[in-house]
């Protein structure tokens, strides 16, 4: 089976010929803080068939390396032909010992591949950039967040 992949901002698309397509979009940067505050993993997951029949019995699994979150599957019915759904369930659970060991940031994978029954159809790998616990992704990646990591040291704050 022939595939490609595409990569726009934070958003990677496979294309595996007469297969369905996994879309994707992930928070670039995890950190103990995330956990925290409970920011969610995936922003945005959906599936799209491409082909002229309908797919049955999908499971679309989800699996990390480290194991900074942990893995996950999703159960599809039916994904009718040409059609496309949103999965709306993102809710994931970041691996919060970890994400608090961790002194020094690591590169990771998140992986999701799509199956009907146990034949693989698509497969994507996408790069989280995780974070030590006392390391802030930035204004850009994690704006949010920065009350997080901000410590008041003015005297008046203490009366």
């Amino acid at each position: 089976m022939a595939s490609s992949v595409k990569e726009k901002d934070s958003t990677t698309i496979v294309d595996n010929d007469n297969a369905a397509k996994i879309k994707v979009s992930l928070a670039s940067q995890i950190n103990f803080a995330c956990h925290q505050n409970s920011v969610p993993l995936i922003r945005d997951i959906s599936l799209k068939n491409d082909t002229e029949y309908t797919l049955s019995n999908l499971a679309l699994k989800m699996e990390s390396s480290p194991e900074f979150v942990t893995s996950k599957v999703w159960n599809i019915s039916d994904l009718p032909a040409d059609g496309e759904i949103n999965i709306t369930d993102r809710d994931t659970s970041l691996n919060g010992k970890f994400l608090l060991d961790l002194t020094e940031s690591v590169s990771g994978d998140v992986s999701f591949v799509l199956y009907e029954d146990d034949i693989e159809l698509s497969r994507i790998s996408k790069k989280v950039d995780i974070l030590a616990r006392n390391e802030w992704g930035g204004y850009g990646a994690q704006p949010d967040l920065l009350a997080a990591f901000s410590m008041p040291n003015d005297q008046e704050l203490g009366k």
